[in-house]
């Protein structure tokens, strides 16, 4: 009789293995990502700033706390370049925006950790930017310009379908406000 119990024991636990790989612990992501840089900047009646959308990558660590909550750590490398329109002249390059948002936040997953995962989240964002430099902004006198780094928050959504324990695709979307003050490193002008 025991190793009747013993064989349908192990037939039930490897029956149930595909049911238990559905839940993820962790879920690590490399990003491809592709920013839309909106806004603009008008410095009087005569000056706007236009930012072009940049692309870049990013990581993310995504820990499930439950079936359907989860924590994410997330930190982005995105480049967009930036350019100063003045009227009846040749638009001024200002150089590349180069910026880091670091993200911590929670999501929630509508389906729990299914193979098809739509979610939402929010969290805290600290974006970083590198300066703006480029020849124009030299030529005209300002030189580099000094962008802040700024402490904002998140939004996301997004979708996975997952192929393998190990391989899914995930289009997620964020919006994240970022509006940094700047000052030239030359004039001091904010």
């Amino acid at each position: 009789m025991k190793p009747v119990v013993i064989a349908i024991t192990l037939l039930v636990v490897f029956a149930a293995a595909p049911l238990a790989a559905q839940d993820r612990a962790v879920d690590l992501t490399i990003w491809g990502t592709s920013a839309d840089v909106q806004g603009s900047n008008r410095f009087s009646d005569t000056f706007d700033t236009d930012f072009e959308s940049g692309d870049g990558f990013g990581l993310s660590a995504n820990i499930f706390m439950t079936k359907h909550f989860s924590t994410e750590i997330a930190a982005f490398a995105v480049s967009s370049d930036a350019s100063l329109a003045i009227p009846d002249v040749a638009p001024l390059s200002l150089g590349s925006v180069d910026m880091t948002p670091v993200m911590a936040g929670v999501q929630f997953h509508i389906l729990g950790q299914s193979r098809f995962d739509p979610y939402i989240g929010a969290g805290a964002a600290y974006v970083m930017a590198d300066d703006l430099e480029s020849n124009d902004l030299d030529v005209v006198g300002v030189g580099a310009v000094d962008l802040e780094n700024e402490l904002t928050y998140y939004l996301n959504a997004g979708v996975g379908f997952h192929f393998t324990p190990w391989f899914a695709l995930v289009a997620d979307g964020r919006y994240i406000p970022y509006e940094p003050s700047s000052k030239s490193a030359v004039t001091g002008v904010e």
